[in-house]
């Protein structure tokens, strides 16, 4: 009794092993694609495990497949929580009842156990092969499904891929181990041919997969580098746009003697009519120390009282800004309402900001600096 119990466990332990093992090897080794894959192996291993050992294995296929879902889950999504728990729960499930279902429909509609010589016999194999599984994916699907983990919109396509799987790995490596570990004289005689005849069989479909597969990543690239290009040239086309905006303002700074802020304002408006994307446009003023005291009452005799030329402090608050030998001061800004607190703002004093003012007064080149 006890040996019976222990090689039983043995049994469970391996089967379990086993679906584990060659489960995450295709994981591995690449062919998955995020739910479900082009070939399963498992699928096929464990109802041959069942037909060889008994339907006592089946808490081995459940194991198996709850270790396996919760694994490759948990390294999907980054995480093995509640919700992943769940998952790999109802996936395991259903990949057992599927063994169960494909092993009883083996032995009621095809007679289980034959040789598989007859068309009849192989037919009927393929024919409760391909009832059993969709067991599996349909259930599996609809929990991703219901819980938010799959999108609707690709479900189909995710369920076909593990329909497919899940079959291939049934016609492949089901037929090839009940050859080699069925109990019986049935298969003796054609081991070697048919056993050539899978591997064969399997190798070329693996093969087709790898093709298939790399191919699709070669379209993804390219498709990848297109949309690329296609943003890159949409980002060039708003860049030159809004330096277009920048060199009006400059045209405009040039041909005017003495510019007010109603004139600035109705000439940017048209600007952020032409150039969507624009949040603020705005005229910066060198200003020396020697200048700071007269520069400031101008501007506060234009009605804003409080104006002085300002910095950020530690805690990125405004405060006056500290004494130094030139300023570059936000001294026109539009639209006012939402960029007050940038109007005074001494754009040298920010040490990246002076570094690529420095840069674009040496080189007199159109430089970008960083966010206020």
């Amino acid at each position: 009794m006890i040996k019976e119990t222990l090689k039983l466990l043995c049994q469970i332990l391996t089967l379990a092993l086993v679906y584990f093992l060659t489960g995450n090897l295709c994981n591995f080794i690449g062919i998955p694609f995020e739910f479900g894959t082009i070939i399963w192996p498992p699928s096929g291993i464990s109802l041959a495990a069942v037909l060889i050992w008994g339907m006592r294995v089946m808490p081995g296929v459940f194991i198996g497949a709850f270790c396996t879902n919760l694994y490759f889950i948990s390294q999907l999504l980054g995480n093995a929580d509640l919700l992943a728990c769940f998952t790999a729960f109802v996936e395991a499930l259903a990949a057992a009842l599927q063994v169960f279902v494909g092993v009883a429909l083996l032995h009621r509609l095809a007679h289980f156990p034959n040789s598989l010589a007859s068309e009849k016999q192989i037919g009927l194999f393929f024919l409760t092969a391909m009832l059993s599984t969709l067991i599996s994916p349909s259930i599996s699907i609809l929990t991703l499904t219901l819980t938010g983990q799959l999108s609707t919109h690709v479900a189909l396509s995710h369920w076909i891929d593990w329909y497919m799987g899940d079959l291939i790995g049934i016609f492949i490596f089901t037929p090839l181990l009940l050859i080699w570990f069925y109990p019986t004289q049935h298969f003796a005689r054609r081991r070697g041919v048919v056993s050539a005849t899978i591997v064969i069989t399997f190798l070329l479909t693996l093969n087709l997969v790898f093709y298939e597969f790399k191919e699709e990543n070669k379209r993804v690239e390219l498709e990848f580098e297109k949309d690329v290009l296609a943003i890159n040239a949409k980002i060039e086309e708003q860049l030159f746009a809004h330096l277009n905006a920048l060199k009006a303002i400059e045209s405009f700074y040039a041909a005017s003697m003495d510019i007010n802020r109603t004139e600035f304002r109705a000439f940017v408006a048209h600007l952020f009519k032409d150039f969507s994307g624009i949040q603020a446009l705005g005229f910066d003023q060198f200003v020396l120390d020697s200048q700071r005291i007269d520069f400031e009452k101008r501007i506060q005799q234009e009605g804003f009282l409080d104006f002085h030329i300002t910095e950020h402090d530690a805690n990125k608050a405004l405060i006056p800004a500290a004494k130094r030998a030139s300023y570059v001061v936000v001294n026109f800004i539009e639209p006012m309402n939402r960029n007050k607190k940038v109007f005074g703002f001494d754009m040298m004093s920010d040490p990246l900001r002076q570094e690529v003012l420095n840069h674009a007064l040496n080189s007199n080149t159109i430089t970008s600096t960083p966010k206020i």
